[in-house]
């Protein structure tokens, strides 16, 4: 006898077992991104017994404007943890991967992985049992643990109530490629929107507690053919959030389907705690001090930082270097003093 985890009611289902093995299933957080880093790797607090679970992914952020879009590929998992790598180079700090975790114990159409041939650039899934419409939640990602060197490529999705079909921006040139996919919800808020533009804005029926929130968007086109494949990223606070595209979308038959809920596991275990914010530099100075309005409980965070100039052409680039971190704050030193006053520090420490 054992329970397993319902990603559909979002709680524990009783079960008969031969070993009576305890799976614990159904796990959803946020991980920094580092400032260069082409990859970034989630880690669980409490293990998988094995690999054979599937992740679903979504890059945020919030912070700059504009913001630079990546093609993301799942390129390595073990039961403790998994890592995604990026179609290039972090340029900001300010980068979020929202991650989820499904176990395929419940793949019957409604949580599964499908491969995508070698040399193909579109895979379709048939659902074993039909849904009604195609107003359901739909969320994908592009799995290669196999290759040492994965491509990253960016999709569409088109939906119907059989199943769907993927299309990437390239072809696969190996036959290790999978598509991720969940259907229904483990969240909290769930919902389509019709997108148009550079971007959209979706709001909630009820606010958030905060903006420590898991956020999934899978975009969608059922009635162009051909249509074009788009990048995105999300900025959220508490009332919703919006996606930015890569491009202007050619039409207004492009839909995205979104959910959003607390976090059910994070780096750091349940006292999971991040804090961000900018600091000006002044002028002559290679030295910044940045104090917390709230103190962390000791120094072992993980701090990304970077350095924003918006008003001077050319602006001089910098090494930084974090040289002390302390519960209250942290500082940096320069390479060099600073040639103006407007220089800023932005900052995201996670503990």
């Amino acid at each position: 006898m054992a329970w397993k985890f319902n990603p559909f009611t979002n709680d524990l289902d009783y079960y008969e077992s031969a070993d009576s093995e305890v799976i614990v299933l159904g796990l959803s957080g946020r991980t920094a991104i580092q400032n260069g880093a082409s990859t970034v790797s989630p880690s669980f607090t409490s293990s998988f017994s094995n690999a054979l679970y599937i992740p679903i992914v979504q890059l945020e952020n919030s912070n700059d404007d504009p913001v630079s879009k990546y093609g993301l590929t799942i390129s390595d998992k073990t039961a403790d943890g998994f890592t995604v790598t990026m179609g290039g180079d972090s340029v900001s700090g300010y980068y979020i991967l929202n991650w989820q975790v499904y176990s395929p114990v419940f793949a019957t159409g409604e949580i599964g992985q499908e491969n995508i041939p070698d040399g193909s650039s579109t895979v379709s899934v048939v659902y074993e049992t039909a849904l009604s419409g195609i107003e359901y939640p739909l969320g994908v990602s592009v799995e290669n643990i196999t290759d040492s060197d994965p491509s990253c490529f960016l999709y569409t999705v088109t939906k119907s109530g059989t199943g769907f079909t993927i299309q990437l921006s390239g072809d696969v040139d190996t036959p290790n490629y999978y598509v991720n996919y969940h259907i229904g919800n483990l969240n909290d808020r769930r919902g389509r929107a019709t997108v148009s533009g550079t971007s959209t804005d979706v709001a909630f029926d009820t606010v958030m507690v905060n903006n420590d929130y898991a956020l999934i968007v899978t975009m969608d086109n059922e009635t162009d053919d051909p249509f074009s494949e788009y990048g995105y990223i999300v900025n959220k606070d508490i009332n919703g959030f919006t996606v930015y595209f890569s491009d202007t979308l050619e039409t207004s038959n492009y839909s995205i389907d979104w959910y959003a809920g607390t976090v059910s596991e994070q780096e750091g275990g349940s006292d999971y705690d991040i804090k961000r914010g900018e600091q000006a530099i002044p002028s002559g100075v290679d030295e910044v001090e940045v104090t917390f309005t709230t103190a962390f409980d000791n120094a072992n965070y993980t701090l990304s930082i970077d350095i924003q100039n918006t008003v001077d052409d050319p602006t001089s680039q910098y090494v930084i270097d974090i040289t002390g971190k302390t519960g209250t704050g942290f500082t940096v030193q320069l390479s060099e003093t600073t040639n103006s006053a407007n220089y800023i520090l932005n900052w995201i420490a996670i503990e």
